[in-house]
């Protein structure tokens, strides 16, 4: 079923290629009509149209997908909210940033596809992770770091963001079809070539056959339970996503590390926020505040990122009261007990010399996701230490505030 025109409706062998209209409004799927969309199983989006007349199918689409159907849409609209899978705590969002230069992630299965993308990279949005669970697995990156190709399961279907590709959709659509389909989903490829077959006429299902009603209320009930299983599934995993999602620190680089690094210390009770043009802020409850800055590399962490956060804190009116921290992941694609390499460092010494001076902390992800699973694991006061460690890692240790003569309580930041 293809909206809006997004691809030509041209005949493909074992498609029955259905044509409809549709908007896109408040998290909902608008169409100018909500027949025949659970006999469809793939479905194929670009942008929103206005609609004065229209009926919802968002239930139906995300049903179709969460029993095997595939979702296909061209990225050209800001809001995703409709998208099958978003919830309060995952979701897919965008932000405004055109480009062309892209790098293909190297996933075997979406090497070809990944390659077609390249050709034709134009994009004007790219997608940001809201989470954890970060949703989807990136297939072409800007050079940014952010995701412009990515695929996510939603129950036992899968649904594929791609760049606009206005020029190359039909070559594209042929080669999801053809090549993609039966490798990603196989049951969904064989359905297909089935259908091919002469359809029977509309009045052929009026036609009664002994026994088919008992037979069809059971298939209804098992439906129904596929769907709570396949819901009770989806949690799960949301469930184990967001746990292993922590493991993002360990290995990532760029905005991607701002994210993970962002929720670890969440996790640790340090609320931290990007303020332009620090990569996190945690604001302190005496007035004074940490400028945290991040960084994900394939060697050593080098001076220029001590050189950063020194002009970041005196640009400020009152540099005296910004604490600084730089939390690195060094050597970020070697094993953990592989880094650093023979004779290499961790940071650099001149940044090592740098930070003691200016008292700033110079933090390993390794030493934060140690904290994280010491949280994780622990009871509550395995907890509650695991959260005074990271204050402490970072410079935040609680401070002393006086009650009375004599007497004091502690208070942490």
């Amino acid at each position: 079923m293809v909206f809006n025109g997004a691809v030509p409706t041209d005949p493909h062998d074992g498609i029955e290629w259905t044509a409809r209209q549709l908007e896109m409004s408040g998290g909902q799927l608008l169409s100018n009509a909500s027949d025949g969309v659970v006999d469809h199983d793939i479905f194929v989006f670009a942008s929103s149209q206005t609609l004065t007349k229209a009926a919802s199918i968002t239930v139906h689409v995300h049903d179709r997908i969460r029993s095997g159907a595939l979702l296909l849409c061209f990225v050209e609209t800001v809001d995703l909210s409709w998208l099958p899978g978003n919830s309060q705590t995952a979701q897919v969002q965008t932000r405004n940033h055109g480009g062309r230069e892209v790098v293909v992630m190297g996933r075997p299965l979406f090497e070809g596809l990944s390659n077609l993308v390249a050709a034709d990279s134009a994009f004007s949005l790219e997608l940001i992770p809201f989470g954890p669970p970060v949703m989807w697995d990136a297939l072409v990156v800007a050079k940014d770091g952010r995701a412009v190709t990515a695929i996510y399961h939603h129950g036992s279907g899968h649904v594929l963001l791609l760049p606009p590709m206005a020029k190359t959709r039909g070559k594209v659509m042929g080669y999801i079809l053809d090549t993609l389909l039966p490798q990603l989903q196989p049951n969904l490829h064989s359905r297909r070539k089935s259908s091919t077959r002469e359809q029977a006429p509309g009045w052929a299902a009026a036609v009664l056959v002994p026994g088919a009603d008992a037979i069809s209320a059971r298939i209804s009930s098992v439906h129904k339970q596929l769907a709570q299983l396949q819901e009770a599934l989806s949690e799960e995993q949301a469930r184990l996503d967001a746990l292993l999602g922590y493991r993002d620190i360990l290995w990532l680089g760029g905005y991607d590390l701002e994210d993970a690094v962002r929720r670890a210390l969440t996790l640790l009770g340090i609320e931290a926020a990007k303020r332009e043009p620090v990569d996190l802020v945690h604001d302190l409850r005496d007035g004074r505040r940490l400028f945290i800055e991040i960084e994900g590399t394939e060697g050593h962490i080098n001076l220029r990122k001590g050189q950063q956060l020194g002009s970041y804190i005196m640009a400020e009116d009152n540099p005296a009261a910004i604490l600084g921290a730089i939390i690195g992941n060094p050597w970020r694609t070697s094993p953990l007990d592989q880094r650093p390499p023979a004779g290499a460092r961790l940071f650099v010494r001149e940044l090592e010399a740098l930070a003691t001076k200016q008292g700033w902390r110079l933090v390993q992800t390794s030493q934060l996701f140690d904290l994280v699973c010491r949280y994780l694991g622990g009871d509550e006061t395995q907890k509650e230490r695991a959260r005074e460690d990271a204050r402490r890692l970072l410079g935040i240790e609680p401070t002393l505030r006086q009650t009375a003569p004599g007497k004091s309580e502690k208070e942490s930041d």
